[in-house]
């Protein structure tokens, strides 16, 4: 086992195997963030059954972080996605922060007072050659779940890998946190970005930021999905895949983009948006995209604000917007131009 703490890239100029009973963690972030598990491996990077890449609940302590809650709110952490709101219906969501395309932060920590849990931490890993996840076996940067009266879940933390290719059955899983007592909120997703540099295809990995799940009962809502960024040799630098994915789950708290708090501006130019399985967008501000596609049961809520798209216009696939703003179909050109006098 190994457990990195800090906040610098630690090198390592060779292969790595994680084996049966392996873990690869960092140290437990507090209430400021000081620790990430981050990597640069020259070789490939193999987690074989019973091994595990494990940062779950080490990110910012309950009621922490950029995206907790100020006071006794009964909130879940927020950072790809809103937590959700618990108990006390009036009070706001929590802050989205942080890069869609290179997420390298801690998750916020959730909560009421003393009943709160941690966010999850931050995975970073910039690997050479392949990577591959035994089946069962899984990165996992989720946030800490809430079994306590009138609590808020931990946020996901934040997965960033950087490989030739990837391969198995595993998974990379920043989801928020569940919540289950009454009173309880689950934790917004956290932030994926997975970039290949000589695949196509992802293999059979999952990949999973959704929201966590408020069950049982009295008051207290899910969380928002966080995000999912996606590039492959199918597509050009910046030009992936960027994932909203709910799970299925359809709450009031949404993804909100750009990020309310440290976004990076034009981060999302060229990039096509998919938002499906019940996850719904709000717009903080006007945005410039390659693409963008809404399924059946999601929303994106433009706010009164204006998202750019820049290719031809078509269907958005079945999902709706909502308030007032626009959508303009504005078609990138590029390519040589030619000027004659």
């Amino acid at each position: 086992n190994f457990s990195k703490g800090g906040m610098d890239v630690a090198t390592l100029d060779t292969s790595l195997t994680i084996d049966s009973g392996g873990k690869l963690t960092q140290e437990d972030n507090t209430t400021t963030e000081r620790h990430r598990l981050a990597m640069t491996i020259s070789g490939d990077l193999v987690v074989l059954a019973g091994g595990r890449i494990d940062v779950a609940g080490l990110g910012h302590d309950k009621a922490n972080g950029p995206g907790s809650q100020p006071g006794d709110e009964s909130c879940g952490g927020s950072y790809g996605g809103e937590g959700g709101v618990g108990y006390w219906q009036g009070w706001m969501a929590s802050n989205t922060y942080g890069s869609v395309m290179a997420p390298t932060n801690n998750g916020s920590g959730g909560g009421y007072r003393n009943t709160g849990t941690s966010g999850g931490g931050a995975i970073w890993l910039a690997v050479g050659g392949g990577v591959s996840l035994a089946s069962g076996t899984a990165m996992a940067a989720r946030g800490a779940s809430c079994y306590a009266t009138y609590g808020g879940a931990g946020s996901g933390g934040s997965i960033y890998l950087n490989a030739a290719t990837l391969s198995g059955d595993g998974t990379l899983d920043a989801r928020g946190g569940d919540a289950a007592y009454d009173g309880d909120a689950g934790g917004g997703g956290g932030r994926i970005a997975v970039i290949l540099t000589n695949a196509p295809t992802l293999g059979n990995v999952t990949l999973r930021a959704s929201g966590g799940k408020k069950t049982g009962p009295g008051g207290g809502a899910s969380g928002a999905a966080g995000t999912v960024y996606v590039q492959t040799t199918d597509h050009a630098p910046g030009r992936g895949l960027v994932i909203a994915d709910n799970d299925g789950t359809n709450v009031a708290a949404v993804t909100t983009i750009p990020a309310r708090t440290n976004a990076v501006p034009g981060e999302l130019q060229y990039a096509t948006l998919v938002v499906t399985n019940a996850a719904n967008w709000r717009l903080t501000g006007n945005l410039e995209v390659g693409d963008i596609n809404i399924y059946s049961g999601c929303s994106l809520d433009l706010n009164f604000r204006t998202v750019t798209v820049h290719s031809a216009e078509h269907a958005l696939g079945g999902g709706t917007t909502n308030n007032p703003g626009a959508i303009l179909w504005i078609p990138r050109v590029e390519g040589s131009v030619y000027w004659w006098e």
